[in-house]
């Protein structure tokens, strides 16, 4: 059984993998050049069918996508989005009445010069919840088939931040989920922010460096972003503000007001 994974959005990429073994895996940004790239991942998805030896989309068995709902594009390039398109041509009808004149909402359609990538049997194609794809990853390369617990934490995705699944034979189940109040990942970009490194890509550095901080001179100016368990329960929510995006060459950035507060203790 051969499965392509794409995923659009932050970090897009594809990967192809056959009877379990992974045959290709690539982020667009390798092609598109530009770090962190957000767009939909076709020269990605060109070259793993190419590593795979496919000369279709279509000679895959499944194709699964990293999210709950599809992104316009997705559903214009593989053929997923309705014919009838009901609430568009309403409010077209409407506008072109008030307006006097033809509306165009939506006429997304791929340049000739790529690969045709519409989707015959649309049954091959699945949706994931984002966190479920993170956890799949996860389980489904490692070499041990025992019985594990699966923790996925990143800054948001499906309207999870964390998530807590256990992993038995072909099977992943959910056991608890956290949203925004306890983002871990929300809390490091933060940091990273306030350091003037971008979000997304420098949470690393922050983690690297944090060994070598002194804890004792802004901690508990920061507990408040970072969430308190006890068990698997949240027992102190973080304190997180209104969030803001930026995009900046194709390159979607998360970011909060409480970065310019934790930028005053760090520098």
């Amino acid at each position: 059984m051969t499965v392509l994974g794409i995923h659009h959005g932050h970090d897009s990429s594809a990967a192809i993998v056959k009877d379990g073994v992974i045959l290709a895996d690539v982020q667009e940004e390798r092609f598109s050049r530009v770090k962190h790239g957000a767009s939909l991942p076709l020269k990605s998805i060109a070259y793993c069918l190419k590593e795979a030896g496919l000369n279709s989309i279509n000679d895959v068995d499944y194709i699964s996508f990293s999210n709950q709902s599809n992104t316009e594009e997705i559903e214009s390039v593989f053929g997923l989005k309705s014919e009838s398109g009901g609430l568009k041509k309403t409010i077209k009808k409407v506008l072109h009445t008030i307006m006097r004149k033809e509306v165009y909402l939506s006429n997304m359609k791929l340049p000739i010069y790529y690969p045709d990538y519409i989707v015959r049997d649309k049954s091959k194609c699945i949706n994931n919840h984002h966190h479920l794809s993170h956890a799949a990853s996860a389980y489904f390369t490692r070499r041990s088939a025992e019985k594990c617990l699966i923790f996925t934490i990143d800054g948001a995705g499906d309207k999870f931040c964390t998530a807590i699944w256990t992993g038995e034979g072909s099977k992943i189940e959910l056991q608890k989920s956290y949203y925004r109040d306890a983002s871990i990942g929300w809390a490091y970009s933060i940091v990273t922010e306030a350091l003037h490194w971008i979000h997304g890509d420098g949470e690393g550095k922050t983690m690297g460096l944090a060994p070598y901080g002194d804890p004792a001179k802004c901690s508990d100016e920061l507990d408040k972003y970072f969430p308190v368990f006890k068990g698997d329960e949240l027992v102190r929510p973080s304190s997180l503000g209104q969030d803001y995006y930026w995009n900046e060459g194709g390159s979607y950035q998360f970011h909060f007001d409480e970065a310019k507060e934790v930028e005053k203790l760090v520098e």
